[in-house]
C-alpha cells in the first residue's frame, strides 16, 4: 500500500452535518475529530472555520464560511461560496452523522498508521535501536487510541499528587475542584472535586433546589460556566429565585403592591449581573442522560469546565423501558458517574427522598427515594432538611469518598432563596 487512506465521502458528509445543525460540531469535538481528520485543504479550512464558530458561540452557514477562509483563495481560482454549497450537499439528514464521525476517525487512525509502518521500515533501514523503534510506535499509535484503556504511570501520578499537595499546602488552598461558596463544607468536601458526582437530596419544600442555585451563584461570581437542566421549575420560576437572592428582594411583596422604586433597582442590577454571567438553563419535561451529557459536552467544548447541575434525578427519562424503575434509574446513576468521570468535571445531582419520614429527622442514605445505586455511584451525598428553626436549614454530608463526613447548620431564608 503506497497511498494512505483516504474517505472523502465520510469527511463530506460530517462537514455538511455541521451545516444542517450547528450544535455537532460539539459532538464531533467530544469524540475527537480534529482537522487532521480531513485530507483536503478546503476540508480542513471548513473545520477550522466551523470550528472557531462555535466555539465563540456563532451560527453560521455557507456564506459565513466563505467569509471566513476567503483569504486563502483567490477569486479566480475557484468560486468558495459554491464550492462549500457543493460540499453541503453530500448530506441532508443527520441521523448517519455518527456513522461517518466513526470512519473520519477511523480512516486518520488508519493514516497514522501507516505512517509507522513506513518509519518503521525507514528507522530499520537507517540502523535505529529497537528500542527507539518501539517508543515511536507506542507513542503515535496511543495517539489514536480514543477507546482503549490505557495504563497509567504510577510514578509520574504519584509525583502529580505529591506536588499539586505540596502546592496546596504552600499556598493554602482549601479545595479541590470547584468551590461551593460554604467555607466550612468546603473544609469537610475539599470542594466539589473534578471527575464526581455530587448527590443532593431533600424533602419537598426542604430546600434542596434553593441550595443548589446558592451553589451556582457562588460559582457564577466567581467566573465559573454553570449549565442547569431543570426538569421540574421553569426557568421563569429559575431566575425569579436567583433575582431575589442577588437583590434580597421578596418579589412575593409584588402581590400586594408592597416594593418599593429602590427593589426595583436592586432587581434590576440583579437581573444585569445575571445576564452577564455564562448560565445556561435547559429547559425541558423529559430529557435522558444521553441528551445531558451531549449538552455537557457541547458546554466543556465552547466554555471550558461547566459546573452541571441537574433538578431532579427521577425526572430523567430512561431508555431502557423494560427495567424496573429502581434498575433505570441505577444505569442513569452510573452513567452521570461515568459521564463526569471521562470528562474530568463536577456535576450536582439532586434526588428525591422517601415522603413516609420526618421533615425534621436526621435522614440516612436509605432514605434515597430509589436508593442503592445513587449512594454507591455517588462521590459524595449530602442531604438537606428542615431545622426546628423555621429560619435554618440542616445538612448533613452523609457520604464522602474523599474524606470525613459531617454537619453543617446554615441560615435560611426562604422569601429571597438565601442559604448563607
Amino acid at each position: 500500500m503506497t497511498n494512505p487512506p483516504v474517505n472523502e465521502q465520510a469527511e463530506k458528509v460530517v462537514l455538511a452535518s455541521t451545516f444542517l445543525k450547528n450544535d455537532i460540531v460539539g459532538d464531533c469535538i467530544a469524540v475527537g475529530i480534529t482537522e487532521d481528520c480531513f485530507t483536503t485543504q478546503l476540508h480542513k479550512d471548513v473545520w477550522n472555520a466551523v470550528h472557531h464558530q462555535f466555539i465563540n458561540g456563532q451560527e453560521f452557514d455557507e456564506l459565513v464560511i466563505s467569509m471566513e477562509i476567503r483569504n486563502r483563495y483567490l477569486p479566480e481560482d475557484v468560486n468558495l461560496y459554491q464550492e462549500i454549497s457543493t460540499l453541503t450537499e453530500a448530506a441532508q439528514t443527520t441521523v448517519s452523522t455518527p456513522i461517518y464521525v466513526s470512519e473520519c476517525i477511523d480512516t486518520r487512525n488508519l493514516r497514522k498508521a501507516h505512517h509507522v509502518a513506513l518509519s518503521t521500515l525507514d528507522d530499520i533501514e537507517k540502523g535505529t535501536p529497537y528500542q527507539e523503534i518501539h517508543k515511536n510506535i507506542t507513542d503515535t499509535l496511543s495517539e489514536t487510541d480514543t477507546g482503549a484503556a490505557l495504563d497509567i504511570s504510577i510514578p509520574e501520578v504519584t509525583q502529580k499528587v505529591i506536588e499539586e499537595t505540596k502546592e496546596r499546602n504552600a499556598k493554602r488552598i482549601k479545595h479541590i475542584g470547584l468551590s461551593t461558596g460554604f467555607g466550612l463544607i468546603d473544609h469537610i468536601l475539599g470542594g466539589l472535586r473534578p471527575e464526581s458526582n455530587n448527590i443532593l437530596a431533600g424533602r419537598p419544600g426542604g430546600g434542596k433546589t434553593t441550595y443548589a442555585l446558592q451553589i451556582a451563584i457562588n460559582n457564577l461570581a466567581q467566573g465559573i460556566p454553570v449549565r442547569i437542566h431543570s426538569l421540574e421549575m421553569s426557568p421563569e420560576q429559575l431566575i425569579a429565585k436567583m433575582v431575589a437572592n442577588r437583590s434580597g428582594v421578596d418579589m412575593n411583596r409584588a402581590r400586594d403592591g408592597f416594593l418599593t422604586e429602590e427593589d426595583f433597582q436592586k432587581m434590576e442590577q440583579a437581573r444585569a449581573w445575571l445576564a452577564d454571567k455564562p448560565l445556561f438553563i435547559a429547559h425541558t419535561h423529559t430529557t435522558t442522560v444521553d441528551k445531558v451529557a451531549s449538552q455537557h459536552r457541547r458546554d466543556i467544548a465552547k466554555h471550558g469546565n461547566t459546573l452541571c447541575i441537574i433538578d431532579y434525578l427521577q425526572l430523567i427519562k430512561s431508555l431502557n423501558r423494560h427495567a424496573s424503575r429502581e434498575q433505570q434509574v441505577a444505569e442513569m446513576s452510573r452513567d452521570l458517574k461515568c459521564l463526569f468521570k471521562d470528562t474530568q468535571t463536577q456535576g450536582i445531582t439532586l434526588s428525591q427522598m422517601n415522603r413516609n419520614t420526618d421533615e425534621t429527622a436526621e435522614p440516612k442514605l436509605s432514605d434515597l427515594r430509589e436508593s442503592g445505586s445513587i449512594e454507591q455511584d455517588a462521590d459524595t451525598v449530602m442531604f438537606i432538611y428542615k431545622h426546628t428553626d423555621p429560619t435554618k436549614r440542616n445538612l448533613k454530608i452523609a457520604k464522602n469518598r474523599h474524606g470525613q463526613e459531617g454537619k453543617a447548620e446554615l441560615t435560611f431564608n426562604g422569601a429571597t432563596s438565601t442559604l448563607k
